[in-house]
């Protein structure tokens, strides 16, 4: 196949794209979609050497394989090994462990499969895998054994081709759109095979298309639907198909029409782009684990000029990976055909011996100082609460969380999102000593009023029916007194926390609106907060129209993971690491949501104001005597700051239900 150094200067805005999007540049709010335009370059290269060998008779799955591990297996064995011992020096035991489940994912190419049940791509959290990048690479290793044999057997049967291929690209499309649009599964839509080889198809039908006559504009129209995806595009599930599918038809084009000598081609043969094209496999690969771990190690990194020195680092990192990890084993100088089987081997068993271990080992906890360990242990302080944290539709009572009920009958009900858990289920089990019956279910992530959404939840029925789902069966159970507790502040700021002291929460925007069908505003839209705390409190004006209501006001937020600080500080050999946050910060952050719902005019409504069990004049604690309140950077811990709200929350739910 003749080398054409665009598709090099395509890879590089990819790659470009993919780097600021995690490093959390917004001019590359679409950046994503870099990935996207990865898997149709490879499914056309794939399709270009397959179809090339096989008209010459030379085509062998042995060496269509070699030249698989040849490619890809070098540099990421290098980085995924060199990110083994960044793990066991700086992650906690329970990061550690996960990084653990990593690792076996990745050395048997499953790791989009393990992040499709455990991990939210866009979710702030996701940024401290160094590896979740790997999903990735695992698509398209699972695209490479499949997709031979299929197109070996569909060139027996010429022209028939490119029609069931074109045929299962638009089914593929058109599952992804109807699961993103729909809000079914939105994360296995991200990470499994099925909603992503079509995508590569896309690539092999532009490969077996390439005899075909072009226009010179097609090139245009493609590097406009390529950049302007990976400049505007969002991760809102009801358009992300739509801005993929363009990005995707774009690289096509691309692919097709930009041949030597139009102006697209010579735009994207500049040799900057080809430079970086040429290394962008390297450099996908190195600046997942520099991020992640700068700021595993450092916490945020928030300053401009620490980004702009891991971009760097993972573009001089990928060219050394390139000119001497890549090159030399991709042209076999160093390894011969066993020799490369051999490594390939060799590399699983290794990785799987880690990934064995951490796990096994829970996290390898010996590590740490007794002290750093204890606290590090808070970060698994929380309930599990199974079919409780209701998912989609649901008929209520659901049986496994039925326990609290007599004879069908629940007095009490509690709502609310994934804050709601902890101090519910200990009230609960003071209501059961008690012989007062409740039910309880959250949905995490959902405000748990009518009327308001979360804007990048607008098509999820998670969200979407809980309320509706729940409320008739509250009727039907004779519930008296419902507890609502939310992340109020979150909702209406629309993100994360800031604490004022360098500790910035890593959140995502949430993108709220105030009816489901409308567009998400401005996050710094002063009287769309105001807007978005207003309806929440007219949601629970209209729950106290009906039943008794326990409104729980903000609990105090962190900004940083409370365990993990702790534990890093004693760590490092340090005696006070207690943490605090200056209660000034909250007034702001919790304005809104508590002018709302202090105007609530409800005699059917008692308010309970954690504030005043977390503060002082000047601090709200987080910790206190060395012991987190917290279990990560917003959710209390179940045995300590969980525990802090049953009194005032049994208290009034007590006063609601006397006569």
């Amino acid at each position: 196949m003749t080398y054409r150094a665009e598709i090099d200067g395509l890879r590089a805005i990819a790659v470009a794209a993919v780097i600021l999007f995690h490093a959390g540049f917004t001019v590359a709010q679409g950046g994503f979609l870099g990935v996207d335009v990865f898997f149709v370059i490879s499914g056309y290269l794939i399709t270009s050497l397959i179809v090339a060998e096989h008209a010459r008779g030379t085509f062998s799955f042995r060496s269509f394989y070699l030249r698989r591990i040849r490619r890809l297996l070098p540099a990421l064995a290098a980085t995924v090994l060199a990110c083994v011992p960044f793990a066991m020096l700086w992650m906690g035991p329970v990061q550690l462990e996960s990084f653990g489940t990593t690792l076996l994912a990745v050395a048997l190419s499953v790791s989009n499969l393990i992040f499709a049940t455990q991990t939210d791509y866009f979710a702030a959290d996701a940024a401290l895998d160094p590896l979740l990048h790997t999903w990735s690479l695992a698509v398209e290793e699972q695209f490479y054994l499949i997709f031979p044999v299929a197109l070996l057997f569909l060139l027996a049967r010429k022209r028939w081709t490119v029609a069931v291929l074109a045929g299962l690209a638009v089914f593929g499309w058109l599952a992804t759109e109807y699961v993103l649009r729909t809000g079914a599964d939105v994360t296995s839509v991200f990470f499994l095979p099925q909603y992503r080889l079509w995508e590569m198809l896309i690539g092999a039908i532009t490969a077996l298309l390439a005899h075909r006559r072009t226009h010179i504009g097609m090139t245009w129209l493609g590097l406009a639907m390529v950049l302007v995806p990976l400049l505007v595009a969002t991760d809102d599930g009801a358009t992300r198909a739509s801005w993929t599918l363009s990005a995707t038809l774009g690289t096509a084009l691309i692919l097709h029409a930009a041949r030597s000598g139009t102006g697209v081609a010579r735009i994207l043969s500049l040799r900057p782009l080809v430079g970086l094209g040429l290394i962008s496999y390297s450099a996908y690969l190195v600046h997942q684990p520099l991020l992640a771990f700068a700021e595993i190690r450092g916490g945020q990194a928030s300053s401009s000029l620490t980004i702009w020195i891991l971009i760097a680092a993972s573009v001089v990192l990928g060219a050394l990976s390139w000119r001497y990890i890549e090159q030399p084993f991709r042209t076999g100088k160093i390894f011969g055909p066993r020799r490369a089987w051999g490594a390939f081997g060799a590399f699983v068993i290794v990785v799987i011996g880690f990934g064995a271990w951490f796990e096994v080992s829970d996290g390898v906890p010996q590590r740490l100082p007794p002290q750093a360990l204890a606290v590090a242990a808070y970060a698994t302080d929380r309930s599990n609460i199974g079919a409780c944290d209701v998912r989609g539709r649901a008929v209520h009572p659901i049986a496994d969380c039925a326990d609290t009920l007599q004879n069908g009958r629940a007095r009490v009900l509690f709502i609310g999102d994934s804050h709601s858990v902890e101090p519910a289920l200990h009230v609960q089990a003071a209501l059961t000593d008690m012989g007062v019956s409740s039910y309880f279910t959250a949905r995490r992530a959902c405000i748990p009023v009518g009327g308001i959404v979360r804007g990048d939840r607008r098509n999820d029925p998670d969200c979407t029916t809980y309320l509706g789902d729940l409320l008739p069966a509250a009727r039907d159970m004779g519930v008296e007194t419902i507890v609502v507790t939310a992340r109020w502040p979150a909702y209406a700021a629309g993100g994360g926390f800031d604490d004022g002291a360098g500790h910035v929460e890593r959140e995502p925007s949430f993108g709220e609106v105030v009816e489901r069908k409308q567009n998400p505003r401005s996050m710094d839209d002063d009287a769309r907060r105001a807007e978005v705390a207003q309806r929440m409190a007219d949601g629970i004006a209209d729950l106290a129209e009906e039943f008794k209501v326990v409104l729980v006001y903000p609990v105090p937020e962190v900004g940083r993971d409370v365990p993990v600080s702790m534990s890093e500080c004693y760590w490092a050999g340090q005696t006070e690491c207690g943490i605090r946050t200056s209660r000034a910060v909250h007034g702001p952050r919790t304005a809104d949501v508590v002018a709302a719902f202090d105007a609530i005019d409800s005699s059917r409504l008692w308010r309970v104001y954690p504030i005043e069990l977390f503060c002082d004049a000047e601090f709200c604690d987080t910790s206190r005597d060395g012991v987190p309140l917290y279990s990560d950077d917003n959710h209390l811990a179940k045995s300590t700051g969980g525990r802090l709200l049953l009194e005032p929350i049994l208290s009034a739910v007590l006063e609601t239900l006397q006569p």
